[in-house]
């Protein structure tokens, strides 16, 4: 079975054009959103300058926010990742408890740029109406200069 790849061409262009578009905008910015990005990722650092992750900068671990199996849909993630990877048949998780894993990467993101400084960050992951944990942050309208 092949392996299934992500081509991040559409993303990075978006990406790009919402960098262009943020980098005229006057005053206070805040920008939330599932990036489907990593931090490790080369495009991480064109957007962490001219803006600012408010994860990194007042958050505290590795941020990890994607998938979130406390969601009731968890069990299909799970299913569909076994069958992707070809582990074995698909195994139902619907009446089975699902194992209490952490979420395994950092997609998720709230920026802000100059106006704004992030007080503090952090993601809950209980059970949510979504397989994202949630991520919140605290902000400032202080200056940075």
């Amino acid at each position: 079975m092949p392996r299934p790849t992500y081509d991040a061409t559409r993303r990075d262009a978006q990406l790009t054009a919402l960098v262009d578009y943020t980098g005229g905008i006057q005053g206070p910015l805040i920008m939330i959103g599932d990036f489907n990005l990593s931090d490790r990722e080369p495009f991480y650092d064109i957007l962490n300058n001219p803006l600012h992750d408010s994860f990194d900068e007042a958050g505290w671990g590795a941020g990890f926010s994607f998938p979130n199996l406390q969601h009731r849909s968890a069990g299909v993630l799970i299913d569909y990742l076994l069958d992707v990877v070809g582990i074995g048949d698909r195994i139902a998780f619907a009446s089975a408890p699902l194992p209490q894993l952490p979420p395994l990467v950092r997609i998720d993101y709230i920026w802000t740029n100059d106006a704004l400084v992030p007080l503090s960050s952090r993601l809950r992951c209980e059970e949510l109406d979504s397989d994202h944990c949630m991520l919140i942050s605290d902000v400032g309208l202080l200056s940075r200069t």
